[in-house]
């Protein structure tokens, strides 16, 4: 795989963006937060729109964020979820660092796997048996890297 390569004349623009709220929207009985954040793809940092689900109104369904497991039958309701979605992508956006994407075979050998084997120091243990370790390793060659090819997750 090549290495990637960051063009930071393209980060300095990403530094003068404003602070930025999102916007809540209702569709279909759910609340949705829409706003914009940079990504890296391919190594270049791109601009993209990002819509998360927040809460539904009638209170089924709940972000991860969302402490108040009811009803939002009013935007004013997620709003504190948002804010909390907000902050994130703002202090990445402060940091002038935008979101990184690895690939997920990347992901799982650079930092799975070293985690899985990593020895705890209160037990003096692995945290998973060598047996669980050797498996994750062959359904990974056998399956997981084929699959998942150039697929990426955020970091």
């Amino acid at each position: 795989m090549l290495p990637r390569t960051i063009r930071y004349d393209v980060l300095r623009k990403v530094e003068h963006m404003a602070y930025q709220s999102g916007s809540i929207y209702k569709h279909n009985g759910t609340w949705f937060l829409k706003y914009r954040t940079t990504e890296l793809k391919d190594g270049t940092p791109v601009r993209v729109h990002k819509t998360e689900r927040l809460c539904s109104v009638n209170g089924d369904e709940h972000h991860r964020y969302c402490e108040k497991r009811a009803e939002h039958r009013t935007k004013k309701s997620v709003e504190p979820v948002r804010d909390r979605i907000m902050q994130a992508v703002n202090a990445a956006r402060s940091n002038g660092t935008p979101l990184q994407d690895i690939p997920i075979a990347d992901f799982w050998e650079q930092r799975y796997l070293p985690y899985c084997e990593e020895i705890v120091q209160l037990t003096g243990k692995a945290r998973k048996k060598p047996s669980t370790v050797r498996g994750y390793k062959q359904v990974s060659k056998q399956h997981l890297k084929a699959h998942f090819g150039k697929m990426t997750l955020q970091a």
